[in-house]
């Protein structure tokens, strides 16, 4: 048995094989084709791998992305396709991966993990549900006041457009436009989430990235443009698909469009769709210099013991309540957490985009 290493060019197929064979038992579509960020030649040493004669057994995949909160830029690595073959398991080989994992990402300049997931395995790693997020539903009835805009279906010849609309959200994943050709090719012949259509719309103001299950439940899981763009696009769509209702999410920081929500709905608090953990504080920390600096004038230091220094205090942390700090989470956190708040004068939590079209 070989690994934890990454996937070699001759051994791609086994690779698709096995994810396939776990995520995708009945479908037609194909993992390598839904996830194309995630499952392409520049990545494959990301593709983290148990082979055993031959055949690839396990595997954990990396894509490494830059993520920008209010201009400052930190790097963070996204996990996803965890799987072992049924005739491994027990073994500890998706722990490995992990642990190999956390050391490929750190050598590669990321400071957190996005694990698209929750299961035992990743909180015995030490990952957390943490995040500040809403979802919001919005039914019909509650959107007369607000006047509709024109939606249209977003085409390929329109992505040089999202993506600069994508761009002036203050948080966000960094995404060029050749990764949003990438991804709406993919969004475009298959389901990327599983159960799910994607689709993709457009208007002059924003566009809005809704899903919809087997059951007809829409979800807008992305969006871009100001608060009323994107409530006027939401009940064109309603109105286009004779549909009652629809669950926004939005993250903390769009302070508007909350508000509003606010008056109209009853926004639920929820963390990340899957878990994080902080992997590289001091890196972390490094980063957001600017963005500390910017918001208080008491100096904010992230520790790689764990600890968090805010002036001339010092607050030692599990690696599982520092990822809560740090960014908040609607999951129990140790007593301390109101007191590092207040301290920091609402530095903490720091914001971090939705999984949005960058799920993998």
């Amino acid at each position: 048995m070989e690994g934890p290493r990454g996937l070699r060019k001759t051994e791609f197929k086994s690779a698709e094989q096995l994810v396939n064979s776990i995520f995708r038992p009945n479908k037609k579509s194909s993992m390598i084709d839904d996830f194309p960020l995630l499952y392409s030649q520049p990545n494959l040493d990301n593709l983290r791998v148990y082979v055993d004669k031959g055949k690839v057994i396990s595997l954990v995949g990396l894509v490494m992305r830059d993520i920008n909160i209010f201009g400052s830029r930190f790097r963070v690595v996204e996990i996803g396709s965890v799987c072992t073959a049924l005739e491994y398991r027990g073994k500890g080989l998706s722990s490995s991966l992990l642990v190999d994992a956390e050391r490929v990402s750190i050598s590669e300049d990321a400071s957190v993990m996005f694990i698209s997931g929750d299961l035992g395995l990743y909180r015995r790693f030490g990952a957390v549900g943490a995040g500040i997020y809403f979802m919001s539903t919005l039914k019909s009835d509650i959107l007369g006041e607000f006047e509709p805009i024109d939606v249209r279906v977003a085409k390929q010849a329109d992505l040089p457009l999202m993506s600069a609309m994508h761009s002036t959200e203050r948080v966000r994943f960094e995404r060029s436009v050749e990764q949003f050709e990438l991804i709406f090719r993919a969004i475009s012949e298959g389901q990327v989430i599983p159960g799910h259509t994607v689709e993709i719309f457009i208007s002059e103001c924003g566009y809005i990235v809704l899903t919809r299950d087997d059951k007809e439940n829409l979800n807008c899981i992305e969006h871009a443009g100001d608060t009323l763009c994107i409530i006027g696009m939401i009940k064109s769509v309603l109105q286009k698909k004779q549909a009652n209702s629809l669950i926004l999410h939005t993250i903390g920081t769009e302070y508007g469009l909350n508000r509003l929500l606010s008056k109209i709905c009853q926004p639920m608090r929820r963390n990340l769709s899957g878990t994080i953990k902080i992997i590289d504080p001091e890196k972390l920390g490094k980063s957001l210099t600017s963005y500390f600096s910017q918001r208080t004038n008491v100096q904010v230091k992230l520790n790689n013991t764990y600890t968090l220094e805010i002036g001339r205090h010092v607050f030692e942390l599990s690696t599982e309540d520092f990822t809560r700090t740090v960014f908040g989470s609607t999951e129990k956190i140790r007593e301390t957490y109101d007191e590092i708040t207040a301290l920091t004068k609402g530095v903490l939590p720091i914001p971090l985009p939705d999984y949005g079209m960058d799920y993998v």
